[in-house]
């Protein structure tokens, strides 16, 4: 879960970066103010790759504090949404579209054990 009331911080953490946060740093930032108590971190790390990848809407490789709070509030998880409460939970889509550039896939591996498909693609 993620408190709105925080948001003003995360949006700071975004604007420390000129361009935008890359991966590691987007993880990095939502950990930080996530409440992970109830989740796997590993499931939550994969689940936030997959949210990044989803987000950066012109493929560039970062995120910016726009494509982020464009993503959330298009997805219902704007405070608005919150019924007066504070706290919002991300909610995965049930299919996911590439927004970014096309590149070439070079492997495709499904790993059974958690049910995920890793691709390495080529530039």
């Amino acid at each position: 879960l993620l408190d709105t009331n925080q948001m003003a911080d995360i949006r700071a953490e975004f604007e420390k970066e000129e361009d935008g946060l890359a991966l590691n740093n987007f993880v990095r930032v939502m950990l930080k103010y996530l409440s992970t108590e109830t989740v796997n971190t590993q499931h939550l790390v994969a689940s936030l790759c997959e949210l990044f990848a989803q987000v950066d809407v012109n493929g560039d490789a970062t995120m910016e504090w726009d494509e982020f709070y464009g993503y959330i509030h298009e997805q219902g998880m704007g405070s608005q949404d919150l019924g007066g409460g504070s706290m919002m939970k991300y909610q995965a889509k049930g299919e996911w579209e590439d927004r970014s550039l096309p590149k070439k896939a070079e492997t495709v591996t499904y790993y059974a054990g958690t049910d995920w498909v890793g691709v390495c693609e080529h530039n």
